[in-house]
């Protein structure tokens, strides 16, 4: 008669003595990771001047198709950083309260490590998860996110390391790599810059619009606590008395939220230009508009044109804005992110 065998448990959750022999496994140490020498190094100069700052290590990308060792980096950047690592997957989270109760577990310092989270859900659960990882991103912890969507790519990681059959085709800012991955990849993103056609026709048109963050940079995601400049480049073929520029901030769905003109200014700056090229900003003020997808709707009239409307190049942009610098937060309803000032006084007795 054999002997009865132990049960067998079969599941598809690791069990702790699955997590432990991963992580024995796994190298702890750059210098003991084998190839990506060039990845090692990117992450050898961050790791070592967020050391030198005192600070967590800025949020971290990790993309390329599976047995790149992305995982494995993840628990190497924690080891050398001397700090505990949290780690998470699409097919863990399934409602909103998931991730929350995740990302309020950790201290500061201390890495959490996505694999895929965007991989479930419907639209409004993802929105929900960018939002919250947006807010737990900007109080010093550090989030390693690995996703193949773009837009979620572009709403938390300012740095993108992009790997392609076990190499690296490029590292640097966001808004430089995501277009650059999308534009070889043969899909439509959109990447805060329209380029415009020419139309020698045209007494005045624009050549070209950006959405512009704080230092400059072309974006498509930002904080409601930072300033956004929308940038035109204006081609004036004949000097028009009284040109000006309307400008739209809609919702997707249409409805307007901020309208302005040039004439807000005084004097209007686009009135009787010379002749040429000129650039001409208006910028939309930190903490105006509240979280939430914007387009950018912009026209160019004249009354002394040969047409009332110059050029019409209808919507030229759009962006995302998220608030992870207020309590409130991507909570707030409504249109602005204003934070008014609320005070309390004592009132002395006998005083109403």
């Amino acid at each position: 008669m054999q002997d009865e065998e132990s049960p067998r448990i079969v599941s598809g959750k690791l069990g702790p003595e699955d997590t432990t022999l991963d992580a024995n496994l796994r190298p702890k140490k750059l210098g003991d990771f084998i190839g990506q020498q060039k990845v090692k190094d990117n992450l050898d100069i961050g790791i070592k001047a967020a050391q030198k700052r005192g600070e967590a290590i800025d949020h971290i990308l990790l993309y390329g198709p599976p047995g790149l060792g992305k995982t494995t980096l993840a628990f190497i950047i924690a080891s050398e950083m001397g700090v505990n690592i949290k780690v998470s997957s699409g097919p863990a989270i399934e409602r909103p309260a998931d991730l929350a109760i995740e990302l309020s577990k950790l201290k500061d310092g201390e890495i959490l490590f996505i694999d895929e989270v965007l991989a479930v859900g419907d639209l409004a659960f993802q929105e929900k998860c960018l939002g919250k990882m947006s807010e737990v991103a900007g109080h010093g912890r550090t989030v390693v996110f690995v996703s193949h969507n773009m837009g979620a790519i572009s709403a938390l990681c300012p740095d993108v390391l992009w790997l392609d059959e076990g190499r690296v085709r490029m590292m640097g800012k966001t808004s430089e790599v995501v277009p650059e991955f999308v534009r070889a990849s043969g899909r439509n993103f959109s990447v805060g810059e329209m380029v415009i056609e020419s139309d020698e026709r045209r007494e005045a048109q624009v050549s070209r619009v950006r959405i512009l963050s704080p230092d400059g940079q072309v974006t498509t995601i930002s904080e409601c606590s930072d300033a956004l400049t929308i940038e035109m480049l204006l081609d004036v073929r004949r000097s028009l008395p009284g040109l000006y520029a309307y400008l739209e901030v809609r919702h997707p769905d249409g409805i307007a939220i901020m309208v302005s003109d040039s004439y807000d200014t005084t004097p209007n700056p686009l009135d009787g230009l010379t002749v040429g090229r000129h650039r001409v900003t208006a910028t939309i003020p930190a903490r105006t508009l509240g979280p939430g997808k914007y387009d950018v709707y912009l026209n160019l009239t004249g009354i002394s044109g040969s047409e009332f409307n110059v050029h019409s190049p209808d919507v030229v942009g759009s962006f995302r804005l998220y608030d992870s610098q207020s309590a409130r937060g991507n909570a707030r309803t409504g249109f602005f992110s204003t934070l008014l000032d609320w005070r309390a006084t004592p009132v002395p007795p006998g005083e109403e």
